[in-house]
């Protein structure tokens, strides 16, 4: 294979480091995190050093190569996993790895490829190369959950909406747009971790199957306990693979709260084609995505495909 070409995120100047405000906004994304549930924050203090460390490499622009290949990020990945399904992993060539969006257990709110993506990498041949690439969904929505975790239009929840919306215009003029912040944090996080966010995928992603790395989507784009519905905009990323000839590879991800292990089930790879005749070609295949990762799920985590799968196990 010819030289790899670099991500962006590769790239010395890929990033800056934060203003002060944008450092606060940072912290207390890492604090509402700590503290979002019981049995679900940063409890393991290896993983709350790796992800104050993360934080620091993010407040002062210091981009490193991806996690998986990073020894400071294997305290995330530390953990008793279990693996079903190792026969189905690609032992050469690009791939994309399609999961659900687990986010539980002592890593909510941190990056979610380093567990699961990490099990996965230990069953390539020895010597691999391939880079875990994970890829972030729409920007708006992303801004908007990294808002509501820095607490920024709910500082006083006590008062009044339109007070709140006062407050906010006056942080607005004195520190800048509150968007603008949250998408430097954003843009800044995505660089650390070595992800594709919104505005680079059509530059991007050709990258990852030119380069034969490892690409890995959620395609519900939600965190979730039960699995949500697959967004339209997966199905058209499967077949930007299914074009090049990638296949997909499905993920059931979760963790045994019971035996204290991280399972990680993977289903038989496969491909999706684009039907140019059909107007509703990019729904159907993001709904097989959907089917393919419930298949590997516990029945009470299916979700929005419980009844579906339910009905082709009883006519199997």
């Amino acid at each position: 294979m010819s030289e790899k070409e670099p991500y962006y995120f590769e790239k010395p100047d890929a990033t800056r480091p934060l203003t002060a405000i944008e450092r606060l906004g940072t912290r207390a994304y890492r604090v509402s995190m700590e503290h979002s549930g019981p049995n679900q924050n940063l409890i393991d203090p290896r993983a709350k050093a790796s992800f104050d460390q993360v934080i620091n490499d993010i407040c002062e622009g210091r981009p490193y190569s991806h996690p998986i290949n990073n020894e400071r990020e294997k305290t995330y990945i530390d953990h008793k996993v279990k693996v079903v399904g190792q026969e189905h992993v690609p032992q050469e060539g690009s791939f994309v790895i399609v999961s659900n969006h687990y986010n539980r257990g002592i890593h909510k709110g941190m990056s979610q490829a380093p567990i699961m993506t990490h099990a996965i990498s230990q069953l390539l041949p020895d010597g691999d190369t391939r880079k875990f690439i994970p890829v972030i969904e729409n920007e708006k929505r992303l801004i908007e959950k990294t808002q509501k975790n820095t607490k920024m239009d709910k500082l006083y929840p006590h008062l009044p909406s339109v007070a709140t919306q006062s407050l906010r215009q006056g942080v607005e003029t004195v520190v800048g747009p509150v968007d603008e912040i949250a998408r430097q944090i954003l843009f800044n996080t995505t660089v650390v971790f070595g992800m594709i966010p919104t505005n680079t995928h059509a530059r991007e992603i050709p990258k990852v199957f030119k380069n034969g790395d490892v690409l890995v989507l959620f395609p519900t784009g939600k965190d979730e306990f039960e699995l949500h519905n697959v967004n339209p905009m997966a199905g058209k990323l499967g077949e930007m693979a299914g074009a090049r000839g990638v296949p997909l590879l499905p993920v059931g991800y979760w963790f045994n709260r019971k035996k204290s292990v991280y399972q990680v089930r993977i289903g038989a790879p496969f491909t999706l084609r684009r039907d140019k005749k059909n107007p509703c070609s990019s729904e159907q295949n993001a709904h097989e995505l959907g089917m393919r990762i419930a298949r590997l799920l516990p029945e009470v985590m299916r979700g929005e495909y419980r009844q579906d799968v339910a009905e082709e196990l009883k006519n199997s």
